[in-house]
């Protein structure tokens, strides 16, 4: 039982909107019944790296019920809000994002998955003016 986290992009500009699908096969190879799994949250989350203080902060979520068996299958959209700040790859600091799926599961560990992406300013990577981390997206 693990939930999938399906991207349609690793990149988004501010304002903008990442979509992918979110999957979880039924619990107990899809008999009917309860399920320890109540619901998965979908996160996308910023945070920093580096000297100093760290951040770590919620940016956008989405909750998905799960079907009575624990199953699912459902589109996402997270917005990426305009006032967000930027992916950023610096030599003391980074800003980083990742959207992180969540099955709630009553009395055990959660299930989770979780991908890095990657905040761009508007008008795309033409007008990046920051060092970023875009070695590690494939285009």
């Amino acid at each position: 039982m693990t939930v999938g986290l399906e991207l349609d992009d690793l990149v988004c500009q501010l304002g903008d909107r990442f979509t992918g699908r979110l999957t979880r096969h039924a619990d107990a190879d899809g008999v009917l019944g309860d399920s320890p799994a109540r619901s998965i949250q979908l996160v996308l989350r910023m945070y920093t790296e580096g000297r100093g203080d760290t951040d770590r902060r919620d940016v956008t979520n989405q909750n998905f019920d799960l079907e009575a068996h624990g199953g699912l299958n459902a589109a996402f959209s997270l917005l990426v809000p305009e006032t967000s700040p930027v992916s950023y790859d610096g030599t003391l600091m980074r800003v980083m994002y990742e959207i992180e799926a969540r099955v709630d599961l009553k009395f055990a560990r959660d299930e989770k998955s979780a991908h890095q992406v990657l905040v761009i300013p508007v008008g795309g990577l033409g007008v990046y003016d920051r060092p970023h981390p875009l070695p590690l997206y494939p285009s």
